[in-house]
C-alpha cells in the first residue's frame, strides 16, 4: 500500500492536473478518483471505504463549487474511514474565490475524529461558463506561460511542504467572504442536482457521447444520438468544455463564451473518473 494517497475530483481537468503533478513529486504517492471509489464503496454492500494503516498521508484535490466542496466530494469524505493519526492535506482549485471550502472540509473531518493539517487553494483557469462574470475572469486567469509557471511553482512548494508534513490552512479574509456571498447567494446551500434541466444540445451535436462518457456521476445518457440529463448533476462543466463542436449550452448563459479544459488532461483521462 502506498504511503500517500491523493483522491481527486475534476470537472475540466484542473484538479486532475494538480493531483498528477503532486503524485510525480511525492515519492510513492498514488492518485485515485473520488467518484470511482465512492461508487465501489456503494456497490460493495454499501461498505465504507477504508484507509489502510500503512497509508501515512492522504490528500484531496477538487474544485471549489459555489464556495464549498462539490457534494460528491463531501459525501465521499464523510464515509471514508481514516485512522486518527493520518496526515491530511487538501488543494482546492478555483477560478474565483475559495469560499468556506477549507473550513467546511475541516468540519467534515473533525466529525470523524481527524483534522486537516495542510490546506491551500490554487487559482487556475475559470471554467464556470454560466457565471455572468465568466469572460472577465477568463481573461484575468488566461492560460499562458506566466500563469503555467506560477501553477507549477506552487505545486512544487505544496509537494515540499506535504513531504515535510507542515501544518498550515489558508483561511479567507472577511472582505472576500462578503463579496462571494453576494455573488453566490442564490446557490449557496442549494442542491444543484435538479439544475441540469437547463442543459441542451444544439443541432451541431454529432452524438459522439463524450458528454455522457466523461460525466463523473453519469448524469447524462444518449437517446437517439442526443444527450438526455438524469437530474443527478454536480453542475459539471466538463460536458460543455470538452465538447469538440461546442454543441452543449446552459440556458442562454454560455452561448458565444470561450470553452476551456486543461490542455494536458485528455478525454481519455476524464473517462477514468
Amino acid at each position: 500500500m502506498s504511503k500517500t494517497i491523493i483522491y481527486y475530483f475534476s470537472g475540466t481537468g484542473n484538479s486532475r492536473f494538480v493531483a498528477e503533478r503532486l503524485k510525480d513529486r511525492i515519492t510513492g504517492a498514488i492518485i485515485k478518483p473520488i467518484v470511482e471509489n465512492a461508487r465501489k464503496s456503494t456497490i460493495e454492500n454499501a461498505q465504507k471505504s477504508t484507509i489502510d494503516n500503512a497509508t501515512k498521508s492522504i490528500g484531496f484535490t477538487f474544485p471549489c463549487h459555489f464556495g464549498d466542496m462539490p457534494y460528491i466530494v463531501k459525501d465521499f469524505i464523510g464515509q471514508l474511514e481514516i485512522p486518527a493519526d493520518t496526515y491530511i492535506f487538501a488543494v482546492v482549485t478555483r477560478g474565483g474565490g475559495k469560499g468556506d471550502t477549507l473550513l467546511n472540509l475541516q468540519e467534515v473531518l473533525s466529525k470523524k475524529g481527524c483534522r486537516l493539517h495542510y490546506g491551500v487553494s490554487m487559482r487556475m483557469q475559470m471554467t464556470y461558463l454560466p457565471a455572468f462574470y465568466y469572460n472577465m475572469m477568463f481573461l484575468h486567469g488566461r492560460s499562458g506561460s506566466r500563469n503555467t509557471q506560477k501553477v507549477n511553482d506552487k505545486i512544487e512548494r505544496i509537494s515540499l511542504y506535504v513531504k515535510e508534513k507542515r501544518e498550515f490552512i489558508e483561511w479567507r479574509n472577511p472582505i472576500e467572504a462578503k463579496f462571494e456571498k453576494v455573488l453566490n447567494h442564490r446557490l449557496l446551500n442549494f442542491d444543484l442536482r435538479g439544475l441540469d434541466s437547463e442543459f441542451s444540445a444544439g443541432e451541431n451535436c454529432s452524438g459522439c457521447g463524450i458528454c455522457a462518457d466523461i460525466c463523473p456521476v453519469k448524469s447524462s445518457t444518449l437517446s437517439d444520438g442526443k444527450p438526455v440529463w438524469q437530474h443527478n448533476c454536480t453542475h459539471f462543466m466538463g460536458r460543455i468544455n470538452y465538447c469538440s463542436r461546442e454543441a452543449i449550452e446552459y440556458g442562454g448563459r454560455t452561448a458565444g463564451k470561450r470553452r476551456y479544459h486543461h490542455p494536458q488532461v485528455t478525454v481519455k483521462m476524464m473517462k477514468e473518473q
